[in-house]
């Protein structure tokens, strides 16, 4: 597995961003996860950004 970054998902609609602008962003809760590929198969996998980090060899991009 490659380490592919770490990325931003946004929960649930987009309807308070439209009525209140970026006000109503602030009201959207948004998780980061550290995104994993396989690069023979391309299975992705997600991990808790900043947990275990010290377990799946991150130095190196790969996991085992």
């Amino acid at each position: 597995m490659r380490f592919t970054g770490t990325r931003k998902f946004h929960e649930g609609t987009r309807g308070w961003g439209f009525w209140l602008g970026d006000l109503g962003e602030l009201f959207t809760n948004r998780e980061h996860y550290d995104t994993y590929v396989c690069t023979r198969c391309g299975k992705i996998e997600f991990f808790l950004e900043g947990l275990g980090e010290e377990h799946r060899g991150t130095e190196s991009g790969q996991v085992t």
